[in-house]
C-alpha cells in the first residue's frame, strides 16, 4: 500500500513541467515517509506500553503470591510482622519517648502512651513491645492470650508477677543481659543518640561544661564551672538544645555504692548522646560506658574532675582526639542503624 501511494503521487504530477513535478514528488514522498514513521512509532509505543503494563502486573501477582499480600483479585491480606507490632509506653519521660515513640515511628509501627485499658489496643495487633507501661497483672494475662509480649527493661525493672506472661526481654548492654541472666530470651539492642541532624558540635570549646540527668543522681559540684540540668519536664528538643550548647559533658552520679544494680543495667545513654553530638566527656567507669565506647570519654573520679576539666580546656589535641573518636562512632549508634536490630528481632518472632 505504501509503495502504491508513492507511485500514485509519482504519476499525479505528469501534467506539470519537470521542475514543478520534481519538487512536488520530493515534497509528497517526504510527507508520506514522515506520516508512516509517526504512525509506526505510535503503534510501537502502544505495544511497548502494553508490554510494560503486562510485565508490571505479572510481577505484582508474583510478589503478592509470595508474600501473601492482597492484590486486585481481593484475597485476604496477610499482615507483615511490622504491622502486627504495637509499642506501649508509660508516662512521657525522655527514656520512654526515645525508646518507644522514636523507635516506633522509625519502624512505621503504632504506639500508645499511658495505656490504662486494653480497649485502646487494636484487635489486629499481636506483638506487644512494652517500655515502662502502666499495666496491671490482669492486663498482662489478657495480652499474653492475644499474642507475644516483649518487655524492654531499659534501666528499670518490672513486677515479678509479670514474668509468667513475658515472652522476650530487651536490654541495651551485655552487662545488663548478665545482670538478668535468670530471665529467658534476653536480647540486646543498643540505644540510639538523639542527634538526627548529622551535624556535630563545633571544636571551639565555647560551650558549657554540663551535667545532665535524673535529679536523684545529681551531684552538688564544688566546681562552679559545671552547670547542672535535670530531665524533669524537659522535652526531646530541649534536651537536644542542652547538648548543642555543651563543650564538655560530665557523666557522674552521686552515691554510686547505693546504686550498684542500677549502674549494672544502666544503658549509658548520656555517653551515647555525647558521641552523637561529638562532645568529649568525663565519666565514671560504669559497665555501659566501658562497653559502648571507652575511647570517646575520659574515666575519672569525682575528686579528679576539676583536673580533667582544666586539662580538656587547655589541651586542644586531647579534646580534638576525643571529639574525632565520637564522630567516628556516631553512625554506629544512630537511629537508622539501631532500627536494623529491631527489625531483625521482630522478623525472628
Amino acid at each position: 500500500m505504501f509503495w502504491k501511494m508513492i507511485e500514485y503521487y509519482d504519476t499525479r504530477g505528469t501534467e506539470f513541467n519537470w521542475r514543478k513535478r520534481k519538487f512536488s514528488l520530493c515534497c509528497d514522498r517526504g510527507l508520506i515517509y514522515l506520516y508512516f514513521l509517526v504512525t509506526e512509532l505510535k503503534n510501537n509505543l502502544k505495544k511497548m506500553q502494553q508490554y510494560i503494563l503486562h510485565f508490571i502486573q505479572r510481577r505484582q501477582k508474583t510478589y503478592f503470591r509470595k508474600h501473601g499480600i492482597m492484590g486486585r483479585n481481593g484475597h485476604n491480606r496477610k499482615k507483615t510482622p511490622i504491622e502486627r507490632v504495637i509499642f506501649f509506653g508509660g508516662s512521657n519521660l525522655p527514656s520512654v519517648r526515645y525508646r518507644c515513640v522514636e523507635v516506633a515511628e522509625a519502624l512505621g509501627c503504632d504506639y500508645i502512651l499511658n495505656v490504662d485499658s486494653l480497649e485502646k489496643i487494636p484487635a489486629n495487633k499481636d506483638i506487644f513491645i512494652c517500655v515502662q507501661p502502666r499495666l496491671k497483672v490482669e492486663h498482662m494475662e489478657l495480652l499474653s492470650k492475644r499474642g507475644t509480649i516483649v518487655w524492654d527493661i531499659h534501666s528499670g525493672g518490672f513486677k515479678n508477677s509479670f514474668k509468667q506472661f513475658i515472652d522476650y526481654y530487651l536490654v541495651e548492654t551485655k552487662a545488663a543481659r548478665i545482670a538478668f541472666n535468670d530471665l529467658k530470651n534476653v536480647c540486646v539492642i543498643p540505644p540510639h543518640h538523639m542527634n538526627f541532624s548529622n551535624s556535630f558540635n563545633s571544636l571551639d570549646m565555647c560551650g558549657e561544661i554540663t551535667w545532665l540527668g535524673n535529679e536523684k543522681f545529681m551531684h552538688k559540684f564544688n566546681d562552679p564551672r559545671v552547670v547542672a540540668y535535670t530531665y524533669h519536664n524537659k522535652r526531646g528538643n530541649e534536651i537536644a538544645t542542652i547538648y548543642r550548647k555543651t563543650s564538655i559533658m560530665v557523666n557522674m552520679r552521686c552515691n554510686p555504692r547505693e546504686n550498684q544494680f542500677y549502674i549494672r543495667v544502666n544503658p549509658g545513654i548520656k555517653l551515647i548522646n555525647c558521641i552523637g553530638f561529638g562532645i568529649p566527656s568525663i565519666s565514671e567507669p560504669e559497665p555501659a560506658y566501658l562497653e559502648h565506647a571507652p575511647e570517646c570519654t575520659i574515666f575519672s573520679t569525682l575528686q579528679d574532675l576539676p583536673y580533667w576539666i582544666s586539662r580538656l580546656e587547655k589541651d586542644k589535641q586531647l579534646y580534638s582526639r576525643l571529639r574525632d573518636n565520637c564522630i567516628k562512632s556516631a553512625n554506629k549508634f544512630s537511629l537508622k542503624n539501631v532500627i536494623k536490630y529491631y527489625r531483625n528481632f521482630i522478623l525472628s518472632l
